[in-house]
């Protein structure tokens, strides 16, 4: 028989690693985002200067 304790702390690291997980892959998502959009301004910048 296992510990209910240990159960709950088994349960909780799992939803917190899962929770830094998606925090992580949304971060990610955020900076692409951030850096497409500076690339998409230099071009659009450079083609209106071009």
């Amino acid at each position: 028989m296992q510990d209910p304790g240990f159960r709950k702390i088994i349960v909780t690291l799992h939803s917190t690693i899962a929770y830094i997980h998606t925090t992580q892959k949304e971060g990610n998502r955020n900076l692409l985002g951030r850096r497409n959009a500076l690339i998409w301004k230099e071009t659009r910048s450079s083609r209106d200067w071009g």
